[in-house]
């Protein structure tokens, strides 16, 4: 047998080997071993009405969904023609959010900003949301007096339903276009029966 010295090629070249053995099979253990997670942050806050909302409601709330209420602070919603507005928050019973309830209506056409901060989740995310206010149609007030009696020029009645008796409507300006679809009524005062009606938007 032919020994080897310390400082024989051979010698050099196979401790160098073993070196390299050694470190490729470190490196394939690091990547076997799960990576250390981040910290975690604060959860995505859904905030609503939704970032370019047209036409909220004046009496419209605030609802932030995606984490607790508990974790909601500096609520700040301020409108353009009613200023800030000062509300409460209530919280959901699931503990995945709450709702700003504005203590006073935000004026119809204005827009409204809103801004929150989340905290418990290391670093404070802010988060917020800004919105248009619609001008709701009024519906006038009902009519006193007795009830219009239904007759056969007031409703119409169907061969096919004779339980059927909604009140007589006719379109007197056609729609300026009429692609745009059907027209949905709900007469509830007046002779006939009470319910949703479809109507063509063609005059008939």
């Amino acid at each position: 047998m032919v020994g080897l010295s310390a400082c024989d090629p051979l010698t050099v070249l196979a401790r160098s080997l073993g070196r390299l053995g050694i470190l490729a099979a470190v490196i394939a253990v690091g990547a076997l071993l799960p990576a250390t997670a981040p910290a975690a942050g604060a959860p995505a806050v859904a905030v609503s009405p939704l970032p370019g909302t047209p036409d909220a409601n004046p009496t419209t709330q605030i609802s932030f969904l995606g984490a607790p209420a508990s974790h909601l602070e500096d609520i700040v919603v301020t409108g353009s023609a009613s200023g800030s507005h000062s509300g409460r928050l209530l919280y959901y019973s699931t503990h995945t959010g709450g709702s700003f309830v504005p203590t006073s209506p935000f004026q119809p056409g204005e827009h409204v900003t809103v801004s929150a901060t989340v905290v418990g989740y290391g670093a404070p995310a802010h988060i917020g949301t800004s919105f248009d206010v619609s001008d709701p149609y009024k519906l006038p007030a009902p009519v006193s007096g007795p009830p219009e009696k239904a007759t056969p020029t007031n409703t119409m009645r169907f061969h096919s339903r004779h339980d059927l008796e909604p009140p007589a409507l006719a379109v007197t300006t056609a729609a300026a276009d009429p692609s745009l679809g059907d027209i949905f009524v709900s007469p509830d005062s007046g002779p006939g029966q009470a319910g949703p009606m479809i109507v063509s938007p063609l005059a008939g």
